[in-house]
């Protein structure tokens, strides 16, 4: 009886023992674990963060004057687009939809049937006041990766900064900016080119400036900012390069319609003390 006691003690100790907690195992794969957590979470960090300093270049940079955001506007629906002609300020200030809707209009036209070009809901985060200034932001996805693009219009009365090559002096092509200035028609024309060599990041930023005031923006990336099912900024890299080449973005920034636009809906008074072109 002592024998199988002696038995039956020594293999309850084996299985207590069996049970006991691999501590070197668990502390070695909670290193792991957190090691990897941590990188998500620098990796969704840095995201973040160059998705927003994207969106602060695309603002500043750009020239859109700061308003603070109004009342939340209806959904958008796909309502026919009217022609740029229908576009109207005689009842005062110009309907917002409406002159966003012939922006988006006159791009398509541009483009072509080379892309889909649908609305971004990145744009209902700028609402400029539509007597002085327009954005438009939306999506061009010609099958080799979607992007973001924005187009940008200033009335003559618009306070928003003009384009400068000089505004970034402490920028130069070892940062990957690169900004020439040259006339154009009757006009001028601002071609930046940002390409920050650590982020993977190429936009193009074309400014064209009328002889009567009335400036032109266009901005294409080489990635989306804005992840329709994400509610937060999210940048993503799509292509090596944005769409298209650059003379190509030079001409649809230059083009008729965005003055044709601009003189139907904006106020046509000169703004005073506005820097830049």
């Amino acid at each position: 009886m002592d024998d199988l006691e002696h038995e039956l003690a020594r293999l309850l100790a084996e299985s207590v023992e069996d049970l006991r907690p691999p501590v070197a195992v668990m502390v070695a794969e909670a290193n792991r674990r957190g090691r990897r957590l941590l990188l998500r979470r620098r990796l969704k960090i840095a995201g973040a963060v160059a998705a927003v300093g994207a969106l602060a270049l695309a603002g500043t940079v750009l020239g859109l004057p700061e308003h603070p955001a109004g009342p939340a506007t209806a959904t958008r629906t796909q309502a026919p687009t009217p022609a740029p002609a229908q576009v109207s300020a005689t009842a005062g200030a110009p309907d917002a939809a409406a002159l966003e809707r012939a922006m988006q209009k006159a791009l398509v036209e541009l483009i072509g049937p080379r892309a889909a070009v649908t609305s971004d809901p990145l744009g209902d985060e700028i609402r400029p006041d539509p007597r002085l200034d327009a954005a438009l932001w939306v999506r061009y996805d010609d099958g080799d990766g979607a992007v973001t693009v924005a187009v940008e219009l200033h009335g003559p009365a618009s306070t928003a900064t003009g384009p400068s090559c000089g505004a970034r002096a402490d920028a130069g092509p070892e940062t990957g900016y690169t900004c020439r200035t040259e006339p154009a028609g009757p006009g001028t024309l601002v071609t930046e080119i940002l390409s920050p060599p650590a982020t993977g990041w190429t936009t193009y930023r074309i400014w064209y400036a009328g002889p009567d005031g009335t400036r032109v923006a266009v901005s294409v990336h080489n990635g989306t900012l804005h992840e329709p099912a994400d509610p937060t900024l999210s940048g993503r890299l799509t292509r090596t390069n944005p769409p298209l080449d650059l003379a190509t973005w030079q001409w649809i920034a230059q083009n008729y319609r965005w003055q044709s636009l601009a003189e139907g809906a904006m106020d046509r008074r000169t703004a005073t003390g506005r820097d830049g072109p």
